[in-house]
């Protein structure tokens, strides 16, 4: 075998053996928070694999955790059941609420933001307390 594919092969090797195991995972949802009095944000990752990385500006570093198999399930079905097809892409309040929130959920290639008191459906809200939980 030559030695460049000996080295090509070499480099593939390590680099696959320090490749993280949720590499090949895609990402199932994605949920941002900010706003509130202390002008909070909060950025929230959910793997397809159940991984979930949470990035929050009061933390120096992201934390990780593993979803179990089915809290995982859980999120998957509340997912589906609020129908991000048929949502609206903005749930607005009717009043300015200087210290609310925004809320913001990317899944299935759509985006959904709620204003604090946007009144989104409850199939949503739904959606929003188990990504809110994560981020907690």
């Amino acid at each position: 075998m030559p030695g460049w594919i000996s080295l090509a092969l070499i480099v593939a090797a390590l680099l696959l053996a320090g490749a993280p195991a949720s590499a090949g995972a895609g990402t199932l949802v994605r949920y941002d928070k900010s706003g509130g009095l202390a002008g909070l944000h909060i950025e929230v990752a959910v793997s397809t694999t159940g991984s979930v990385r949470v990035d929050d500006d009061r933390q120096h570093a992201p934390r990780r955790k593993t979803l179990s198999a089915r809290r995982l399930s859980a999120l998957r079905r509340a997912l589906r059941a609020a129908r991000f097809s048929t949502l609206r892409r903005r749930y607005e309040s009717k009043a300015q609420i200087a210290d609310g929130f925004v809320e913001t959920v990317r899944y299935a290639g759509r985006s959904v933001t709620v204003k604090t008191e946007g009144r989104p459906p409850a199939r949503l809200r739904k959606v929003l307390a188990l990504l809110d939980a994560l981020a907690g």
